[in-house]
């Protein structure tokens, strides 16, 4: 089974829940990045995956069960003026440092579509292939980054 970084708790409290009802059957995880593990999925290396993934790269190879909805949204320091906004516009988003996911992460997949259809450029400063070295950088009050949250 793969999952990327993204979904890590939801995979681990799926997985609890599972092993508890299940308990001789051997499960072994990956993670990586959305194409890492497309891939694999492709190559048969992988059952199943647990990803986010825009409608534009679900492909009629692959069976696609929805399980949430997530929502960009810009992640910046706590102590950041913006921290308390609900939204933000992609001309404000604009104006700020951004440190971002590389392009095998989906959210940086989606992020390049609405730019695309928006026309819109970002101060993009590093592109990083790792989620939680993104948040660590936004921690440092440099950067802030774009990333997924999950809808209620």
């Amino acid at each position: 089974m793969g999952s990327t970084y993204g979904l890590t708790h939801i995979l681990i409290n799926s997985l609890t829940s599972f092993s508890q009802e299940y308990p001789d059957i051997q499960i072994q995880i990956v993670f990586g990045s959305t194409l890492e593990l497309l891939k694999k999925l492709r190559n048969y290396e992988l059952d199943c995956i647990l990803s986010f993934l825009s409608k534009s790269n679900n492909n009629s190879d692959t069976e696609t069960v929805t399980l949430f909805t997530s929502t960009l949204s810009l992640i910046v320091h706590k102590s950041h003026p913006w921290s308390r906004l609900k939204k933000i516009s992609l001309k404000m988003i604009k104006e700020v440092p951004l440190v971002i996911a590389s392009q095998s992460y989906s959210i940086r997949n989606y992020l390049d579509e609405i730019l695309t259809q928006k026309n819109g450029i970002l101060n993009i400063q590093k592109e990083v292939n790792d989620i939680h070295s993104l948040l660590k950088l936004t921690n440092t009050k440099q950067w802030n980054t774009i990333n997924t949250v999950l809808n209620d």
